[in-house]
């Protein structure tokens, strides 16, 4: 009896082993998917380091690149190609993120194609608007700005910023103007491309914008979407700050 007592103890150490063994490989197999993704997510992260300055033409877009490559206002003419810089530090001074700067054009023959170029890396948008005609060009910055948060590669995945720039007419609206009247344009327009899909056979592979059965909001649009104002020939402080988040 006692030599098979004595034995107990070196059997014991083999079957701890092996208990400790496989609890360590289901740990792992648990955590190696979670590492993964965490991997991929985070090299698709560091492939998306563009900033994509976007809208109809003459609201400013490329005044505020010059502002955030450059630190000044240059003269400028419309854009009939991209305007791109290396990356760089365009956040405050602070902020050591370095980014890239796409100044699309943004003539509606143009900006789909400069669009569809850059868009898969694309971190941040941020959507400029003529804040002193924006009663005018309501529609076209409604559509325009449609077309933007419906992309695949936008929508869920890119902070957008909406810019009521030109502040510094005397008949530019706030932002809490400019983001009432697009809400309301672009659920007009939801409700008649929502008809047009429906007459169509086969349907189509659309992104839809907002929630079935709901006013259109900006909280509901899919993306991160915040408003600012500034004047690009001035200061851009509130984009550079804006930039410092994303």
């Amino acid at each position: 009896q006692d030599q098979i007592m004595s034995a107990l103890p070196s059997e014991a150490g083999p079957i701890k082993y092996q208990q400790v063994s496989v609890a360590a490989v289901t740990l792992i197999a648990l955590l190696a998917p979670l590492v993964v993704y965490l991997l991929l997510w985070l090299r698709r992260r560091s492939q998306r380091n563009t900033v994509l300055l976007c809208g109809i033409s003459d609201s400013g877009k490329t005044t505020l690149y010059s502002q955030l490559v450059h630190s000044k206002p240059l003269p400028t003419v419309t854009s009939m190609q991209a305007n791109q810089s290396e990356p760089l530090a365009v956040g405050t001074a602070a902020s050591k993120r370095r980014l890239r700067v796409v100044d699309l054009p943004g003539h509606e023959r143009l900006r789909r194609q400069y669009l569809d170029k850059y868009k898969s890396s694309a971190r941040a948008v941020v959507f400029v608007i003529d804040a002193n005609s924006i009663a005018k060009e309501l529609k076209d910055c409604a559509e325009c700005l449609y077309n933007l948060l419906t992309e695949s590669d936008i929508q869920g995945r890119t902070k957008v910023l909406i810019l009521c720039n030109k502040q510094d007419q005397a008949m530019a609206k706030t932002d809490a103007y400019v983001r009432l009247a697009l809400e309301r344009e672009l659920e007009t327009l939801r409700t008649t491309r929502a008809g047009a899909l429906a007459g169509l056979s086969g349907g189509s592979a659309e992104r839809r914008l907002g929630r079935e059965g709901k006013k259109f909001e900006f909280t509901d649009s899919g993306c991160q979407v915040d408003f600012a104002c500034c004047s690009a020939l001035d200061d851009v402080t509130c984009v550079r700050q804006w930039l410092d988040r994303v």
